[in-house]
């Protein structure tokens, strides 16, 4: 009966079972067959109003508590959309910058990078996920000791800018400013990321040489 009588419209409305069969087996048959409870006549019908009672209160919090829940379930989906949303956005207007852009965390793996800085490094996306360190393959062997000093302001959570030299996974030279900083979120007690913008400064430093080439040669004429 009492399986008959609940559904999906009654699933919040308790149900007590009253019966002249005692035993811990007919009561245990009763709650399995979706009973709340189960009373053996004859009964109290002080204790009946109490059990009937409770048993409304338990539903009412029962109900309040999963409408909190979806409520709550509903508010964290949508926080997470919007979160999904805004990194997917950042990471389009991060392809079209014209640095090469890099989260990385506090012992330098990778976890995003931008497209140019896949064409600075010459790194493809499949090489990067196989090894989010690939880019200390890179440094110059003059660049060791500037390559320390980037560790060590990560290390203590302060921002980083220095020139670097390396050599692409193409065999290029790079000459390249770096500049790093601390990319810290709400709550966090230290940085877990830090992203760093690199700027492929060799055409400019090249320039440089060959204007001043050019003054000179102009000074000794």
């Amino acid at each position: 009966m009492a399986r008959d009588h609940r559904g999906e419209s009654t699933a919040t409305i308790p149900i007590i079972l009253l019966s002249a069969k005692a035993g811990d087996e007919a009561k245990v048959d009763g709650l399995q067959a979706g009973a709340d409870d189960y009373l053996v006549k004859p009964f109290n019908a002080k204790e009946l109003i109490a059990r009937v009672r409770s048993h409304l209160a338990l539903a009412r919090y029962r109900t309040e508590l999963e409408s909190r829940v979806r409520s709550r379930t509903a508010e964290l989906n949508q926080a997470i959309e919007s979160l999904r949303r805004s990194e997917h956005e950042t990471r389009q207007i991060a392809d079209l910058l014209p640095v090469g852009i890099v989260r990385t965390s506090p012992l330098g793996c990778i976890n995003y990078a931008n497209d140019r800085w896949h064409e600075i490094m010459g790194v493809s996306v499949a090489e990067l996920e196989a090894d989010p360190l690939i880019w200390h393959k890179f440094v110059s062997q003059a660049d060791s000791t500037s390559t320390d000093d980037w560790f060590k302001s990560n290390a203590t959570g302060q921002s980083y800018k220095a020139e670097h030299h390396y050599i692409n996974n193409l065999g290029v030279a790079k000459h390249l400013l770096v500049h790093t900083a601390p990319l810290s979120f709400a709550g966090d007690v230290e940085t877990r990321e830090f992203v760093t913008a690199m700027t492929d400064i060799g055409p400019l430093k090249q320039l440089e040489q060959e204007r001043l080439a050019a003054t000179q040669k102009a000074e000794q004429e």
